[in-house]
């Protein structure tokens, strides 16, 4: 539907509402929010709309939002300044976790061929990370031996 007369008008004119509660097959409205922030650009886009407005929550990105020269003055803000998080971060909740025999603290598991983490946060505590582990544990063991073999001399 293409009537911008289904949107409440703001200050700056139409807004689109989403909400992480939402449903991106809804029309973007204040009752009826999107749920993506990805979906409310497209629909700004489309019905030239440059008002974004978030309930409050937590909105996590699968890939980066694209914008462009056409979407100059758009303005994304939140509800009644309600909370509102945009979150490009990646769940992980499905890998397997092993502990190393050598020390439990130390916890591995295997991500997928491209993923990049530069920081993992785990019940809200940010982690050390190691990225390769194989290679410090090889260097840890030669330097052991090399110390080993000093001493003894």
């Amino acid at each position: 539907m293409s009537d911008s007369n289904k949107y409440i008008y703001g200050k700056s004119g139409p807004s689109v509402f989403i909400s992480p509660r939402g449903d991106d097959k809804n029309p973007g409205t204040f009752e009826l929010p999107l749920n993506a922030l990805k979906k409310a650009v497209e629909i700004c886009r489309t019905e030239n709309i440059k008002d974004i407005v978030a309930f409050e929550g937590e909105y996590e990105f699968c890939e980066p939002i694209e914008l462009n020269e056409n979407d100059s003055g758009l303005k994304i803000s939140s509800y009644n300044n309600e909370k509102v998080i945009f979150s490009g971060s990646k769940n992980l909740s499905c890998l397997k976790w092993h502990e190393f025999p050598q020390n439990p603290s130390i916890k591995a598991a295997q991500i997928d061929k491209g993923l990049w983490i530069d920081r993992l946060f785990i019940s809200g505590k940010e982690q050390i990370i190691a990225r390769y582990i194989s290679l410090i544990l090889i260097l840890c063991a030669c330097f052991l031996r090399a110390l080993f073999i000093f001493h003894t001399f």
